[in-house]
């Protein structure tokens, strides 16, 4: 039997339906998606690849009233390319996260940054060292919103330290989770097994609320007759210090 997704469905309209050639771009998206680094990094891959992220540029031909020079230099005309490799203060960020010299070969021969980035994976074998370069693409967007917003600025060793760090600690967490999900796919599977003659079996549970130090709980035990079982219910601790006493 022949399976269809919804997927395909889609691909095969776009596809052949409808006329989306001047939409497509030519970029290596499975190996961009398939980079270790948090869903954030990853959207502003694609967004810049999409070519809709607001830099003051883009905004002007939009029609929004806002000055068309980088933040931080007022000087020449902040698009894409200027936040993440033309800006001084954006090749600081590089040079002292030490990926300058890592980058700077295909920063030049890059006809454009959505050049640079569909061939990211192409030319830098390292999944590692791509995901640092993502993050640190990822903190300098964020250091030009603070300076836009906010007027802050800062030091560029602090900015690629938090940017490590954040990287470093979501990486951990997608680990420690793959790590639980595999050991919960080793558990045998509990099965339910039929009680003992003249006995039943119940559930146990219990629940908790984090106003007014509210909890219920309530425990049946498995006993020969039904007549036997203890159902509590407490509305606070106040209440059971009460039944306590």
């Amino acid at each position: 039997m022949d399976f269809i997704l919804f997927r395909s469905v889609y691909h095969n309209i776009m596809d052949s339906l409808l006329v989306n050639d001047n939409y497509k771009i030519d970029a290596n998206w499975k190996k961009l998606w398939s980079l270790q680094t948090p869903p954030k990094v990853k959207h502003l891959l694609w967004r810049i690849l999409r070519q809709c992220l607001p830099s003051r540029q883009r905004l002007c031909t939009k029609g929004a009233h806002c000055p068309a020079t980088c933040a931080f230099w007022e000087t020449n005309l902040e698009n894409d390319w200027h936040v993440f490799f033309g800006c001084e203060k954006a090749i600081l960020v590089w040079q002292q996260a030490g990926l300058w010299s890592t980058i700077s070969s295909n920063v030049h021969q890059a006809e454009g940054i959505t050049y640079f980035l569909s061939n990211l994976r192409n030319s830098i074998a390292s999944e590692s060292l791509c995901s640092k370069i993502s993050i640190i693409l990822w903190s300098l967007w964020r250091q030009r919103n603070d300076k836009v917003s906010n007027n802050l600025e800062m030091l560029p060793n602090i900015a690629d330290n938090q940017a490590f760090q954040f990287l470093s600690e979501w990486q951990q967490a997608l680990s420690r989770n793959n790590n639980l999900i595999q050991l919960h796919d080793h558990e045998p599977a509990q099965v339910w097994q039929k009680p003992e003659p003249g006995k039943v079996k119940c559930n146990i549970g219990n629940c908790n609320f984090q106003r007014a130090s509210e909890f219920c709980y309530w425990h049946l035990h498995e006993t020969t007759t039904a007549n036997s079982w203890q159902p509590k219910h407490r509305g606070s601790e106040a209440f059971q210090k009460q039944q306590e006493a």
